[in-house]
C-alpha cells in the first residue's frame, strides 16, 4: 500500500515537472514571439518614417510656404492652424497615398505572415519626450486632427486609418519643426533678414527697401503721403512689385490687402505684396487669396525670386 502511494506522488511529481517545463515554454515561446513582433514592427515603422520624410522633403517649400500662408492669430490671440491642416490633408491623400503605397513594401508583409495585429502598426509616438528642437512651427506634439475624429462605436476601418493619418502628421509637422529651426539656428536657406533700428514705419520702408536692392532688386521708398497705397516699388528682370509695409504690433487686417492691390492697378506693376513684421488675420488671407495679393513676412523677402521668370 505504501508503494503505491509513493508511486502516485512520483507520478503526480512527474506530471506537476512536466506542466512547469511546459508552461516555462510557453513563456519562453511568447516571449521570443513578442520580440519577433517588435523587431517587426520597428523595421516597418522605421521603413513608414524614412519614406514619408524623403517624400515631405521634396515638397518642404511648399508646405513651409502653406503654414506662413494659412496660419494666424485669431480675435483670442491664439494661433488658428486649421486652415494649414487643411492642406496638410491633401498633401497626404493626393501625393503621399499616390507615391508610396506601404501595403506593397515588405516591411508590411512580413506584420501580416506574423499575424500582427493592424492597430499596432502605427501606434507608436513621432515626438520625442526630450526635444532640443524648439516648437518653431507652432506644432505642439499633439495630435491635431480635424476630419478624423473616431469613437469606439466607429467601424475598425474608419479607427484604423485614423491611427495612419495621425502618425503621418506626426512626422510631417515635426520634419517641418526641424528644418525650421535649422534654417533659424544655421541658416541653411538665404534669406533677407531685417534687423530694425528704428520704431519708425518710414525707417522700416526704407530698410525694407534697401533689403531688397541688396538682393539684386531696383527698389526704392515712395514719399510717403499720396502713395496710393504703394510704401515701396521694386522690379527686377522687368517684373514690378507694388509692396505694401506694415509694421505692427498686431495681425494685419485686410485694409492692407486692399492697398496694395489699388497700387498694382495704380503702378501698373506685376504683382502686389504686403510686408509685416506681425502676422496676418484669416479675413486679410482670404482677401488676398482672392485679390491675388501675396503676404509675407519681413524675413521672406527672398520669395520674391520666385515670382520672376
Amino acid at each position: 500500500m505504501m508503494g503505491v502511494i509513493v508511486l502516485i506522488l512520483v507520478l503526480i511529481g512527474i506530471f506537476v515537472w512536466i506542466l512547469m517545463v511546459e508552461e516555462k515554454k510557453k513563456g519562453i515561446y511568447i516571449q521570443q514571439e513578442q520580440m519577433v513582433k517588435e523587431e517587426l514592427l520597428k523595421e516597418f515603422r522605421l521603413s513608414y518614417v524614412e519614406h514619408i520624410i524623403d517624400i515631405t522633403r521634396k515638397y518642404q517649400d511648399v508646405l513651409i510656404d502653406k503654414w506662413d500662408q494659412k496660419t494666424y492669430i485669431n480675435e483670442w490671440g491664439d494661433l488658428d492652424a486649421a486652415d494649414f491642416f487643411k492642406e496638410l490633408e491633401y498633401f497626404i491623400f493626393n501625393k503621399i497615398r499616390r507615391i508610396y503605397d506601404y501595403t506593397k513594401s515588405p516591411e508590411y508583409k512580413k506584420l501580416k505572415e506574423n499575424a500582427v495585429s493592424e492597430y499596432e502598426y502605427f501606434a507608436f509616438d513621432i515626438v520625442p519626450n526630450e526635444s532640443n528642437i524648439p516648437e518653431c512651427a507652432g506644432y505642439d506634439g499633439e495630435r491635431i486632427n480635424y476630419h478624423f475624429h473616431f469613437t469606439m462605436k466607429d467601424n475598425q476601418e474608419k479607427r484604423y486609418l485614423a491611427s495612419w493619418y495621425d502618425t503621418t502628421v506626426d512626422i510631417i509637422c515635426v520634419f517641418i519643426d526641424t528644418i525650421r529651426w535649422l534654417e533659424s539656428v544655421v541658416g541653411t536657406k538665404k534669406k533677407i533678414t531685417i534687423s530694425l533700428q528704428s520704431k519708425n514705419p518710414l525707417d522700416y520702408e526704407k530698410q525694407i527697401a534697401n533689403k531688397l536692392k541688396q538682393s539684386g532688386f531696383n527698389a526704392h521708398a515712395t514719399k510717403g503721403s499720396g502713395d496710393q497705397g504703394a510704401d515701396v516699388l521694386a522690379d527686377k528682370n522687368g517684373v514690378k512689385f507694388a509692396i505694401q509695409c506694415k509694421m505692427y504690433s498686431k495681425p494685419v487686417g485686410n485694409k492692407a490687402v486692399q492697398e496694395a492691390n489699388t497700387a498694382r492697378d495704380f503702378y501698373k506693376c506685376d504683382y502686389a505684396v504686403v510686408v509685416t513684421n506681425a502676422g496676418y488675420t484669416k479675413s486679410a488671407r482670404q482677401a488676398a487669396n482672392a485679390c491675388n495679393v501675396i503676404l509675407l513676412n519681413e524675413n521672406q523677402l527672398d520669395k520674391l525670386d520666385n515670382y520672376i521668370e
